[in-house]
């Protein structure tokens, strides 16, 4: 009898350990599942970077830290550029490509509206421009605007040398890639709706497969009158029609909202350069 009391204790002190094994078993799952779970460290710093949220996980005795990241490299260097100014005529789809400097507060102001209205843009981007206003830059690319390459410092392109032209559009895709990820779908030379052998050699080396002009120019840059502008756009586009329009003159974001209701009322539909132009 004395034996069978001392099995069933023992018995019973084998179940209660094998309990709590099973236990830690679930607890290190549990801890495991969570230190590998794709989303926790990352979506816990990434909280932290834009004041969205906090994360209870992180504590003091075990900070999350960010893996490094690699910046983006530059693309492979690709054959001369083609020339496109015009996309595809299968259906009333036109885009509105803006060359992008101007104030904050021009900038700011297209981007709400473009936003409000549900308008894909194209933002050719100048290199000098983005240095100054890379949180700008970074909110196109967020939104999912179109974003190109408009040179480094606006020079006339086809009046340059080689070196030059080369180091305008590498210079503005390097700081394209630094601030919004990537350097951009397009190309377009400053100075000229016209391009030229020269540019769109470099133009493919530096990544570009396509110098993107434009067939409808409402000569905003002229500032010949918000209405002269919307009148101008609404009467020449045609299906796959690329629109050339500046985002630093003022009747152009002042007569943005009315330009698109004018579009629209065509019975056009607007859409990025990169759904019409493959």
């Amino acid at each position: 009898m004395a034996l069978d009391r001392r099995q069933f204790m023992l018995g019973l002190l084998g179940a209660g350990l094998g309990m709590g094994a099973a236990s830690c078993s679930s607890a290190s799952r549990g801890s495991l599942a969570a230190s590998t779970d794709p989303t926790d460290s990352s979506d816990a710093t990434s909280s932290r970077a834009t004041g969205t949220g906090a994360s209870s996980a992180t504590t003091s005795a075990s900070p999350a830290t960010s893996p490094p990241t690699s910046p983006p490299t530059a693309p492979p260097p690709l054959g001369p550029a083609r020339y496109v100014s015009r996309g595809t005529t299968v259906s009333k789809r036109i885009a509105l490509s803006f060359h992008t400097e101007g104030t904050t507060a021009q900038v700011t102001r297209l981007l709400d509206m473009a936003k409000t209205l549900e308008v894909p843009l194209t933002m050719l981007i100048v290199g000098e421009w983005l240095d100054q206003n890379r949180d700008l830059g970074r909110r196109i690319a967020d939104a999912g605007h179109d974003c190109g390459n408009h040179t480094y410092s606006h020079l006339s392109l086809p009046d340059q040398k080689r070196d030059v032209v080369a180091n305008e559009i590498a210079r503005c895709a390097e700081l394209l890639r630094k601030v919004t990820g990537t350097g951009g779908k397009w190309f377009r030379p400053s100075g000229s709706n016209s391009t030229t052998a020269l540019i769109n050699e470099e133009a493919g080396k530096a990544g570009y497969p396509v110098v993107l002009g434009f067939d409808t120019d409402p000569l905003d840059y002229q500032d010949p009158g918000s209405a002269t502008v919307r009148s101008r756009v609404a009467s020449n586009i045609q299906a796959g029609s690329i629109v050339s329009l500046h985002a630093q003159h003022q009747g152009t974001i002042d007569v943005f909202e009315s330009m698109v209701a004018a579009i629209r009322d065509k019975g056009f539909m607007l859409v990025r350069a990169s759904d019409l132009v493959s």
